[in-house]
């Protein structure tokens, strides 16, 4: 058992608060007395292990939402209580022999892993709209010009424009099609160039599109309520996403019903 005094010197070593003297000496008695070598040793891998991992455990200008939600939780009261209480035990621990010392820094240590998991845990399920968006926007679900027979070649080549990720040229065929026809975009067409628009970080064009869908009076015209959410999502505002949610969430007729309240529900 080491007395009060000693555990006094070996954080003032491990602290390096200790005098050049005072070092020096101290480090002589290390060579002599492997327990208290020992001791020492444990000491320094509960730092290590619990100050600068668990609280260094993100960057601080990480840019990162997700690591900063971590951050903010391990700045937070109830971490810092979690924090006082170890530290606590941490002191109490002190008075204890070296074999029951042994033991409870494998506790700590344990404790520790527990802890960094469940941060872990917490920092990949965290949702952002950006993962939102990615999770939750169906291009692939939109319906084929081609399929139903009824597009040109035009389109058609538009069409699978989007579906090779080539946006701006996707952009430029339908937006082509339009002025050279005069006519509205057939429902289907507004959505593959409103999702474009999207993609492409033309958010303003994108709900311009979407209002054009809502307006058609077709039996796909509310489906913009989902685009356009999608839309504020990318733009990470989740507000006005759920704004155009509820207005789904009014009737459970609507298209993307269940997935508007699945995506309500993440959103909260």
């Amino acid at each position: 058992m080491f007395s009060n005094d000693t555990h006094e010197k070996i954080e003032a070593y491990l602290n390096d608060t200790m005098s050049i003297a005072d070092r020096a000496d101290f480090e002589k008695e290390l060579n002599n007395n492997p327990e208290l070598a020992e001791e020492v040793e444990i000491n320094r891998q509960m730092l290590l292990n619990y100050d600068e991992y668990a609280w260094g455990f993100f960057p601080k200008n990480s840019r990162n939402p997700d690591a900063r939600a971590v951050e903010n939780y391990l700045n937070s009261e109830e971490a810092r209580v979690l924090s006082d209480t170890i530290s606590l035990a941490k002191d109490r621990y002190k008075a204890q022999n070296s074999s029951i010392r042994r033991k409870t820094f494998f506790y700590y240590a344990a404790a520790s892993v527990v802890i960094l998991l469940l941060a872990g845990n917490f920092f990949i399920n965290v949702d952002t709209p950006e993962s939102l968006y990615n999770d939750y926007r169906n291009w692939e679900t939109l319906p084929s010009q081609v399929d139903r027979g009824k597009t040109t070649t035009t389109l058609s080549r538009g069409e699978q424009l989007f579906k090779q990720k080539k946006y701006a040229e996707a952009i430029a065929v339908f937006e082509t099609y339009r002025e050279e026809h005069g006519a509205a975009l057939s429902p289907q067409t507004l959505m593959y160039l409103g999702a474009s628009y999207i993609e492409s970080g033309q958010y303003g064009k994108a709900m311009t599109t979407f209002d054009q869908l809502l307006n058609s009076n077709t039996l796909d015209s509310e489906s913009a309520y989902w685009y356009k959410a999608l839309t504020y999502l990318k733009q990470g505002d989740k507000e006005k996403a759920k704004l155009q949610l509820e207005f789904i969430l009014l009737n459970p007729e609507l298209p993307y019903f269940e997935k508007a309240q699945e995506l309500m529900g993440k959103l909260k």
